[in-house]
């Protein structure tokens, strides 16, 4: 993440936000499950202020 500020959060039955971290400028933050896996995650993932993101697409990645 570039700059902004971002909430990564789960839903529960009633449907409220449990919050599980913040992400900040210069900050990884992704739903690592879900990039390994193409799966979709149970975690979502909200920009709070403007936030300028960037991508790692899986072909750059190698998983050792």
């Amino acid at each position: 993440m570039k700059s902004g500020s971002l909430r990564i959060f789960v839903s529960d039955d009633k449907y409220e936000d449990q919050i599980i971290r913040f992400g900040y400028t210069n900050h990884l933050v992704v739903s690592l499950d879900s990039y390994l896996t193409g799966k979709p995650s149970v975690f979502s993932i909200q920009a709070l202020k403007k936030t300028d993101l960037e991508s790692l697409p899986k072909s750059n990645c190698r998983i050792i």
